[in-house]
């Protein structure tokens, strides 16, 4: 019988950290999330020093992720040394599935790693809808393990609950943690899809043109083409959990931002 789907451990070659900084978690998130569908990626977590996988393919396939992904993100990252040969551990049934799909998202507390306070270098978001890049995600995690509930993920978020915050002046942040990208300057679809939501959210909030010109950083007239840009419908929710995370993480918001600069 043939696996249901595969556990893959990548190391690199010398114990050193990954992603060291918040646009690296981010941008190896955005690499693992984009890698191509075939791979039925289903869950990822980098707690510091080593990458974990589960792919909903066959054995061989998996393979293939594995290559793909531990070469894209010593490209994109920049790495000055490449990963050992991965590690595959088959996994056979669905109890074994949701026990790997919760070993993963809960590596950082595992091994009591603080560098990424908030999970973003992991699946966690995507699957709590906190972030729109891993969408595909939802969907095959839904087929394989459907009486996984966001309520069994939460427990994985620092403050172990999930909410919508409401302060305006987080938005530029929660937007661009929900596009996955470590800021919102021009460049992308991402990053104007986020200073989009951002000037949706602002108006809700009650703020003018100019204090949102201000918050974002770009000219009052560019205010009017983002708040009629059409956006994914997950977008907005998205952005209004990542206010409540951030909210929640309170005074140690700068230490979590302190090496985005």
């Amino acid at each position: 019988m043939s696996a249901l789907a595969w556990h893959i451990t990548s190391h690199l070659s010398s114990d050193r950290v990954i992603a060291e900084d918040l646009g690296a978690r981010r941008e190896a998130a955005s690499t693992l999330l984009g890698l191509d569908g075939r791979y039925e990626l289903l869950a990822f977590s980098i707690p510091d020093t080593h990458l974990h996988m589960l792919v909903g393919c066959d054995r061989v396939t998996a393979g293939k992720a594995a290559n793909k992904a531990e070469g894209a993100l010593v490209k994109r990252l920049d790495l000055p040394i490449g990963f050992d040969p991965a590690h595959f551990t088959p996994v056979d049934d669905v109890h074994h599935l949701r026990n790997a799909l919760h070993y993963i998202l809960g590596q950082a507390r595992h091994h009591d790693s603080t560098g990424d306070p908030l999970g973003e270098c992991s699946s966690l978001h995507d699957l709590l809808g906190l972030r729109i890049t891993g969408a595909d995600c939802v969907p095959r995690v839904a087929r394989r393990l459907p009486r996984l509930r966001g309520r069994d993920l939460v427990k994985h978020l620092p403050s172990q609950k999930l909410r919508e915050g409401r302060d305006p002046y987080l938005l530029a942040d929660a937007a661009a943690a929900a596009v996955c990208r470590v800021d919102l300057s021009p460049g992308s679809l991402q990053a104007t899809r986020g200073r989009a939501a951002c000037v949706k959210l602002a108006r809700e909030a009650g703020l003018t043109g100019q204090a949102t010109s201000e918050l974002l950083q770009i000219p009052v007239r560019s205010l009017y083409r983002l708040a009629n840009l059409d956006l994914p419908d997950t977008l907005l929710p998205a952005v209004r959990r990542q206010l409540g995370l951030l909210e929640d993480l309170g005074p140690a918001r700068s230490k979590h931002y302190a090496q985005a600069a």
